[in-house]
C-alpha cells in the first residue's frame, strides 16, 4: 500500500512548507501559465505592452521587499505567508472581476490602466509578504546535509503540478472559460493555507534600512557575488512571460501550449529528484553539475529561439529545461547554504537576494519591451538568456 504523500514529506523539517507548496502551486499552475496571454489579449496583442507591465509590477516588489520582511518580523514566518495567501487570493478575484468586463487598452485605456495598476499593487504585496518569509524559512529550518533532497523534492513538486494543471487548465479555460479556471485555482490556493499552521516558527529581524539594502546590492565589492541573482531574475521573468507569448504567437493554441509545457515537465521532473539525493552524497560535484547545467541550458534558449512548430519546441524546451534542471540543484544548495551560513542575517541577506531578483526582471522587461518597440527583434530575448546563464558560474 503506497504511503500518503504527506507521511513521505514528514521526515522533513520543512515538511510544512513542502505540502503547502504542493497545493498552492498547482492552484498557480492551473492558470499562470496563460496569465501573460490573457494580458496579451487585454493590452492590444502587444507583446511591449506588456513586458512593460510586468517590469513596473518587478520594481513595485523590490521596492516593498523589505517592508514585508519587517512585518515577517512583527508577526512571524508562516502567518507572513498565510497573510500573503489571502493576499494571492483577492489578486485572482480581482482579476476575474477584470477579465469579466471585458476591457482592452485600446478601446478603454483610462479603465483599462486602473486594473492593472490595482493587480500590480495585489501581486506586489503578496510577493513582497510571501516570498522572503519562504526563503527565510528555508534558509533557518532546511539541514545542510539534506538540502539538496529538500531542493530537489521542491522542483519535483513544482514540475509533477506543471505536468498536470496546464493542460488541466487549458481545457477548463476552453470549455469553461476564466471564471471556472480561476474559481478552481482559488480553491487550491486557500488548502495551502492549512498545512502552515504547523512545524517551527520564528521571527527573524531586520536592522537594515531601504537606503542601507541598496548600499549592499550595489557596492562594489558585492557586485561579482551577486551577479548569479541578476542573471536569476533575467532568466525567470524571460521563462515565465517572453517564452508563453512566444510560443502562443506562433502556435496560437492554448491547449497546445498547456501540452508543451507538460511534457517538458515531466522529463525534467524525474531529472531534479535523482539530482538533488547524488548532491547529498556527493557534495563536490556540484561544480561539474553547475558547468553542465549551465552550457546545456545556454545552448537550449539559441536553439528555442528557432523552433517554429509544437514538436520542435517540444524538443528546443526539453534541451534547455534539462539545463536548467541540472543548474537550479547546486545553485540553489549553495545559496541557501549562503544565507544559514550568514545566521541572524539570513532574513537580510534574503530581502537583498529578492530584490536584486526583482530588479533585474524589471530591467529585462523594459529592454525587451523597447527593444521589440523599436526594433521588433525578437530573438534578443533568446539570446539574452542565453548569456544569463554564463552568471550562474560565479555562485561559489
Amino acid at each position: 500500500m503506497k504511503r500518503h504523500i504527506a507521511k513521505k514529506l514528514k521526515k522533513s523539517k520543512v515538511n510544512d512548507i513542502k505540502l503547502s507548496i504542493l497545493f498552492k502551486d498547482f492552484g498557480q499552475l492551473l492558470f499562470t501559465v496563460y496569465e501573460p496571454i490573457i494580458f496579451y489579449q487585454f493590452l492590444g496583442k502587444r507583446i511591449e505592452f506588456v513586458m512593460i507591465y510586468y517590469g513596473l509590477q518587478s520594481i513595485m516588489y523590490a521596492l516593498l521587499a523589505r517592508d514585508g520582511a519587517k512585518v515577517m518580523a512583527k508577526i512571524g514566518i508562516k502567518k507572513n505567508m498565510i497573510f500573503a495567501t489571502f493576499i494571492l487570493i483577492a489578486y485572482n478575484l480581482i482579476l476575474l472581476m477584470f477579465a469579466d468586463r471585458d476591457l482592452s487598452i485600446l478601446t478603454s485605456p483610462g479603465e483599462t490602466t486602473i486594473w492593472f495598476a490595482i493587480l500590480a499593487i495585489l501581486c506586489s504585496i503578496y510577493q513582497a509578504l510571501y516570498w522572503p518569509a519562504f526563503h527565510t524559512d528555508l534558509s533557518l529550518y532546511m539541514e545542510n546535509k539534506n538540502s539538496g533532497k529538500d531542493i530537489g523534492a521542491f522542483y519535483f513538486i513544482d514540475l509533477v503540478s506543471s505536468i498536470i494543471a496546464p493542460v488541466l487548465g487549458g481545457i477548463v479555460l476552453l470549455k469553461a472559460g476564466t471564471s471556472i479556471l480561476i474559481y478552481i485555482s482559488v480553491f487550491f490556493i486557500f488548502i495551502s493555507i492549512f498545512p502552515l499552521f504547523k512545524g517551527p516558527d520564528s521571527k527573524p529581524k531586520v536592522s537594515f534600512t531601504f537606503k542601507e539594502f541598496l548600499g549592499q546590492i550595489f557596492h562594489k565589492q558585492n557586485i561579482k557575488s551577486y551577479l548569479p541573482f541578476f542573471a536569476e531574475g533575467t532568466n525567470a521573468y524571460i521563462s515565465s512571460i517572453f517564452w508563453p507569448l512566444f510560443v502562443f504567437s506562433i502556435i496560437s493554441s492554448v491547449l497546445d501550449l498547456g501540452l508543451l509545457v507538460s511534457g517538458v515537465s515531466l522529463f525534467t521532473a524525474i531529472t531534479v529528484l535523482i539530482l538533488g539525493h547524488l548532491l547529498d552524497k556527493n557534495d563536490d560535484a556540484k561544480d561539474k553539475v553547475l558547468k553542465l547545467g549551465v552550457t546545456t541550458s545556454s545552448l537550449g534558449w539559441l536553439i528555442k529561439g528557432l523552433q517554429t512548430s509544437p514538436i520542435t519546441f517540444f524538443i528546443a524546451d526539453n534541451i534547455q529545461q534539462f539545463g536548467d534542471s541540472v543548474v537550479s540543484i547546486p545553485f540553489e544548495k549553495t545559496m541557501y547554504k549562503r544565507f544559514k551560513d550568514i545566521k541572524s542575517l539570513a532574513d537580510e541577506y534574503v530581502v537583498i537576494r529578492e530584490m536584486i531578483y526583482h530588479f533585474s526582471g524589471a530591467f529585462i522587461m523594459f529592454l525587451l519591451a523597447f527593444l521589440i518597440w523599436r526594433f521588433n527583434i525578437i530573438y534578443s530575448a533568446f539570446i539574452i538568456a542565453s548569456i544569463s546563464y554564463l552568471f550562474y558560474l560565479l555562485m561559489k
